[in-house]
């Protein structure tokens, strides 16, 4: 599912050293230029080392040039071309979601489509804003819908950034933490001592205090109140 990243990657490289002329067919002058088959060495050296090791067991040929592998690969990779597009087209109209993220979903269905198109069957920006719609989770339907109205068509990446910033208010409700008023302050009528201080402060008063020095407050204190035990 790589072949088409890594061919991209190693025709830049090639053509970033000046040496791309050696995917491409050998010229009559070539045959027996010392440079060149020096050169063609190293190249083919760069296409054996980026191949894993089943692969490069397939296609290794004893004295093959660069350009006869470069086309083996292509073959390999290339064969049943439409048998390969239709199965790519059918995985892109029912994909969806699941538990992915809306970043992971979108490069999902950005690398079918990549796929598709290295495949010569490049799909429609319409169809695949409504593939993508399609196979989002029921939370989406709001914002799918609101999408699917709008008078312009719109982007793939523009439903993307739509979607991921849905995603994340919908996170930031979630993460949302409810403050309850806090009425016990030292103002608070209803605030009681529990700890034990007061009665502390009044164990120095002695034998006057109502209880018999038993650390109990003055009677005037309680005076007008009623006490449960």
């Amino acid at each position: 599912m790589n072949y088409d990243i890594w061919r991209e990657l190693f025709e830049t490289h090639c053509l970033g050293f000046g040496v791309a002329h050696h995917l491409q067919p050998l010229k009559a002058k070539e045959i027996d230029d010392t440079e060149w088959i020096r050169v063609d060495s190293i190249v083919k050296s760069w296409l054996y080392s980026t191949l894993a090791q089943p692969l490069l067991h397939m296609i290794l040929k004893k004295k093959a040039i660069t350009h006869s592998i470069w086309v083996d690969l292509e073959k390999r990779f290339r064969d049943n071309k439409e048998n390969k597009a239709l199965q790519l087209e059918s995985e892109l109209r029912n994909i969806t979601m699941g538990d992915s993220s809306i970043t992971h979903y979108c490069t999902r269905i950005k690398t079918i489509v990549n796929l598709l198109e290295n495949l010569d069957a490049p799909v429609r920006e319409r169809n695949l804003v409504s593939y993508t719609l399609s196979g989002l989770k029921k939370k989406f339907q709001y914002i799918a819908t609101t999408i699917r109205h709008q008078r312009s068509v719109t982007s793939f990446m523009d439903t993307r950034f739509m979607l991921i910033m849905e995603e994340h208010q919908m996170l930031l409700d979630d993460q949302k933490i409810i403050v309850m008023p806090h009425s016990d302050h030292s103002s608070s009528p209803t605030v009681l001592a529990t700890d034990g201080s007061y009665q502390h402060q009044n164990n120095s008063r002695g034998p006057n205090n109502f209880g018999g020095g038993r650390g109990w407050p003055e009677w005037s204190w309680w005076k007008g109140r009623k006490i449960r035990r």
